[in-house]
């Protein structure tokens, strides 16, 4: 999964590297509008990508703390 949010920032890097000089900031409403709009999708996605790459569980604390809760499971024995 790592390598996918890798891959896809790598994605939108290059999209980013490509669109920028094309992208007219002063032309009509509607282009300053379409530019500001499209960049601003863009770092969303860059910003998402990004969350899920920094805050994704590490696995092994995933599978010691799947371990605790199946310890941690209580047993009542009522006579």
């Amino acid at each position: 999964m790592r390598e996918r949010l890798l891959f896809c920032l790598l994605v939108i890097g290059m999209m980013l590297y490509y669109a920028i000089p094309k992208l007219n900031f002063f032309g009509t409403l509607e282009e300053r509008l379409f530019a500001i709009s499209w960049l601003l999708l863009a770092f969303l996605a860059v910003g998402g990508n990004m969350a899920a790459v920094l805050f994704t569980p590490n696995r092994k604390r995933a599978r010691k703390m799947r371990k605790r809760q199946l310890e941690k499971k209580r047993v009542h024995d009522y006579e």
